[in-house]
Protein backbone atom coordinates (compact mmCIF):
# COMPACT_ATOMS: atom_id res chain seq x y z
CA UNK A 1 0.00 0.00 0.00
CA UNK A 2 2.87 2.38 0.73
CA UNK A 3 4.28 1.72 -2.73
CA UNK A 4 0.84 2.19 -4.31
CA UNK A 5 0.46 5.60 -2.67
CA UNK A 6 3.97 6.57 -3.75
CA UNK A 7 3.19 5.36 -7.29
CA UNK A 8 0.16 7.65 -7.38
CA UNK A 9 2.27 10.59 -6.27
CA UNK A 10 4.96 9.75 -8.81
CA UNK A 11 2.38 9.46 -11.59
CA UNK A 12 1.31 13.00 -10.75
CA UNK A 13 4.89 14.30 -10.66
CA UNK A 14 4.69 14.99 -6.94
CA UNK A 15 7.78 14.85 -4.79
CA UNK A 16 7.27 13.05 -1.50
CA UNK A 17 9.44 12.61 1.57
CA UNK A 18 11.20 9.39 2.45
CA UNK A 19 8.61 8.03 4.86
CA UNK A 20 6.64 4.96 5.84
CA UNK A 21 3.88 7.14 7.35
CA UNK A 22 0.77 6.09 5.45
CA UNK A 23 -1.36 8.90 6.86
CA UNK A 24 1.11 11.44 5.55
CA UNK A 25 1.20 9.78 2.13
CA UNK A 26 -2.60 9.69 1.95
CA UNK A 27 -2.68 13.40 2.82
CA UNK A 28 -0.27 14.13 -0.03
CA UNK A 29 -2.44 12.10 -2.41
CA UNK A 30 -5.50 13.90 -1.08
CA UNK A 31 -3.97 17.19 -2.22
CA UNK A 32 -4.25 15.81 -5.77
CA UNK A 33 -7.53 13.89 -5.45
CA UNK A 34 -9.93 14.76 -2.61
CA UNK A 35 -11.43 11.25 -2.71
CA UNK A 36 -8.34 9.98 -0.89
CA UNK A 37 -9.84 11.41 2.32
CA UNK A 38 -11.77 8.16 2.62
CA UNK A 39 -8.48 6.27 3.04
CA UNK A 40 -7.40 8.14 6.16
CA UNK A 41 -9.03 5.70 8.64
CA UNK A 42 -7.40 2.72 6.90
CA UNK A 43 -4.04 4.52 6.82
CA UNK A 44 -4.34 5.28 10.54
CA UNK A 45 -5.05 1.62 11.30
CA UNK A 46 -2.26 0.36 9.03
CA UNK A 47 0.43 2.84 10.09
CA UNK A 48 1.78 0.58 12.86
CA UNK A 49 2.21 -2.23 10.32
CA UNK A 50 4.42 0.06 8.23
CA UNK A 51 6.80 0.58 11.13
CA UNK A 52 6.34 -1.54 14.26
CA UNK A 53 6.41 -4.93 12.60
CA UNK A 54 9.05 -3.87 10.08
CA UNK A 55 12.00 -3.38 12.40
CA UNK A 56 13.67 -5.47 15.11
CA UNK A 57 12.69 -4.63 18.64
CA UNK A 58 9.00 -4.19 17.91
CA UNK A 59 6.25 -6.74 18.42
CA UNK A 60 6.91 -9.95 16.54
CA UNK A 61 3.47 -10.31 15.01
CA UNK A 62 -0.07 -8.98 15.31
CA UNK A 63 -3.00 -11.08 16.41
CA UNK A 64 -4.44 -13.16 13.55
CA UNK A 65 -7.71 -11.21 13.47
CA UNK A 66 -5.80 -7.91 13.39
CA UNK A 67 -3.57 -9.18 10.59
CA UNK A 68 -6.62 -10.29 8.57
CA UNK A 69 -8.21 -6.85 8.97
CA UNK A 70 -4.93 -5.19 8.01
CA UNK A 71 -4.74 -7.31 4.84
CA UNK A 72 -8.29 -6.33 3.92
CA UNK A 73 -7.56 -2.62 4.47
CA UNK A 74 -4.30 -2.83 2.55
CA UNK A 75 -6.13 -4.45 -0.36
CA UNK A 76 -8.74 -1.69 -0.25
CA UNK A 77 -6.03 0.97 -0.51
CA UNK A 78 -4.20 -0.78 -3.35
CA UNK A 79 -7.45 -1.29 -5.31
CA UNK A 80 -8.48 2.35 -4.76
CA UNK A 81 -5.13 3.63 -6.00
CA UNK A 82 -5.11 1.22 -8.97
CA UNK A 83 -8.56 2.47 -9.97
CA UNK A 84 -7.29 6.04 -9.81
CA UNK A 85 -4.21 5.23 -11.87
CA UNK A 86 -5.92 2.90 -14.35
CA UNK A 87 -9.62 3.80 -14.48
CA UNK A 88 -11.85 1.42 -16.37
CA UNK A 89 -13.13 2.89 -19.58
CA UNK A 90 -16.86 2.44 -20.29
CA UNK A 91 -17.80 -0.09 -22.97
Amino acid sequence: MEKALKAFLTAHNQIFPKTHNLERLVTLCQNIDKEFVGLQPAARTLNPYATQFRYPGGPLAPEISDAQEALRLAGDIVRFVANRLFPCEPD
